[in-house]
C-alpha cells in the first residue's frame, strides 16, 4: 500500500505504524444506541485513534456515558447534525 499522501499539493510520508483517526460520533437522546456504538468503538483494535461525542442537546447530558468509555465529550447545545459534525471537527485532534 502507498503511504504517500497528497495534501494541497504537498506529499508526505506517512509512518506506516502510524494510525491517526477521529472518530466522531454525533448524538441526541439516544444514550442506549451511544452506549452500543461506543462498547463497539471500543472493542476495535485500531491504535493511535480518539472517540469524541458530540451532544447535540441531550437531555439529560450524555457526559457520563461519553467518560464512561472514555471517550472526550463535547456539548453543542445548537441542534442539527450538520452543526454537530463541524463541531466534532472542529475539537477533532
Amino acid at each position: 500500500m502507498d503511504r504517500v499522501i497528497e495534501v494541497a499539493g504537498m506529499h508526505t510520508e506517512r509512518p506506516a505504524n502510524k494510525v491517526s483517526v477521529s472518530v466522531i460520533v454525533c448524538t441526541r437522546n439516544r444514550p442506549r444506541e451511544l452506549r452500543s456504538c461506543l462498547a463497539a468503538l471500543h472493542s476495535q483494535s485500531l491504535t493511535g485513534s480518539e472517540v469524541l461525542v458530540v451532544d447535540n442537546g441531550s437531555s439529560p447530558p450524555a457526559a457520563d456515558i461519553a467518560a464512561r468509555s472514555g471517550a472526550r465529550y463535547v456539548r453543542e447545545p445548537k441542534v442539527g447534525l450538520c452543526i454537530a459534525r463541524n463541531t466534532g471537527a472542529r475539537h477533532a485532534r
